[in-house]
């Protein structure tokens, strides 16, 4: 009835007041529904309500989007206004708004959705079988920052069901025949491994750290060792960026009204493409700061964390393209805390003074359009 390839003739207008009649259920959808005035927080801004009264409750009448939108949105009836609720009682079949304002769509079919009772459903809640190993040492001291790849084990998770495992390494790449297999977190895979393993561990991690049965506090700082190349400094853990290039590329403008011809110089930043591929394989290669591992044999779960990596990434943003020296930038110190995401706040953080360039003189660059700033000037002195 209602073409998917025109706008319906009325498509600019929705009516103000909608009526419903013809439900003889007990509970009915029937009566006067007043648009709202909701704007945006709704689908296309389409609510009517119809009020409550001392027999029945409030209605509402949306539209329901489908939300991947492999097919129509539809019209519903519900006991909310929102269709995330999903408390819908009513669907309108290829129904829109506009057409209660042309009296030959007035009528339509519907299909009332209710709930059965489903005597025999039980829910199973089995006891907690995983558990977390104590750790014989503190992780703190475990950690070597003189290896850029040295991951202490934070925790072993034992009793792993085989249905647990064959779900948590579901989209995990073989790795032949061995038994410890590693947990893609950061790649192609990576959200939905670490959705799974969030389902699967994050409930008896959070409890056994309330315990205080993981190696390290949470949100205690661990102050980290100077290595042997500065941090910050570190290609492997962070690569150098390829440096770019600018290249003058020159055009003619007409301006004015005798469209007098003026050349203009603009100037375009290129990278080398071999220099950039190189960069994104040292990205891609570069060690990750959590690995995840599970021990099929054992049915283990096996969480390594190196805090050297976060580290290194989190000092190059300070120390590099500023022209610091080596002993400066061996003065900065690193410490690292474990933190549930939730609880997760800014660090306290020292004084940390950067060189600016406010005691220079500024450098006079010939044949601008426009005059540099002078913090600019500065900066190319």
């Amino acid at each position: 009835r209602n073409s998917l390839l025109h706008y319906h003739k009325k498509w600019k207008t929705w009516p103000g007041t909608i009526t419903v009649n013809g439900d003889e259920n007990e509970a009915s959808v029937n009566g006067t529904y007043k648009k709202m005035s909701c704007e945006h927080s709704i689908v296309l801004s389409a609510l009517w309500r119809r009020e409550e009264t001392q027999n029945s409750p409030a209605l509402y009448l949306y539209l329901r989007p489908d939300v991947m939108r492999t097919g129509l949105d539809v019209a519903v009836i519900s006991t909310t206004p929102s269709y995330r609720d999903n408390m819908e009682i009513c669907e309108l079949k290829d129904w829109i708004p506009e057409n209660a304002l042309v009296e030959g769509t007035h009528s339509t079919n519907v299909r009332f959705l209710s709930w059965e009772s489903a005597p025999s459903l039980k829910l199973a809640v089995p006891e907690p079988a995983m558990r977390v190993e104590k750790s014989a040492k503190p992780f703190h001291e475990l950690v070597d920052t003189s290896k850029s790849d040295s991951s202490p084990i934070l925790c072993e998770m034992s009793g792993l069901k085989d249905e647990v495992v064959k779900s948590i390494l579901q989209n995990s790449t073989d790795d032949g025949d061995s038994d410890v297999k590693t947990i893609d977190l950061y790649r192609k895979m990576g959200s939905l491994n670490a959705k799974k393993l969030d389902i699967v561990a994050a409930p008896t991690l959070h409890k056994f750290a309330a315990e205080g049965l993981l190696p390290l506090d949470l949100q205690r700082w661990y102050k980290l060792e100077q290595p042997e190349k500065s941090f910050g400094l570190c290609e492997t853990n962070y690569p150098s960026r390829p440096v770019e290039k600018w290249t003058a590329v020159k055009s003619t403008v007409r301006r004015g009204k005798n469209k007098n011809a003026t050349e203009v110089v603009k100037y375009e930043r290129k990278f080398d493409a071999k220099e950039s591929s190189d960069f994104y394989q040292k990205l891609m290669n570069r060690p990750p700061a959590f690995e995840a591992s599970v021990d099929k044999a054992n049915g283990k779960l096996i969480i390594r964390m190196n805090p050297l990596v976060a580290g290194h990434q989190a000092a190059a943003h300070l120390v590099r393209g500023r022209g610091l020296g080596e002993d400066y930038v061996s003065a900065v110190d690193v410490s690292y805390s474990l933190s549930e995401l939730s609880r997760m706040g800014e660090p306290k953080t020292k004084e940390f003074h950067v060189p600016n360039s406010d005691a220079f003189e500024e450098t006079i660059v010939e044949g601008m359009e426009l005059p540099l700033y002078s913090r600019q000037a500065k900066a190319l002195t």
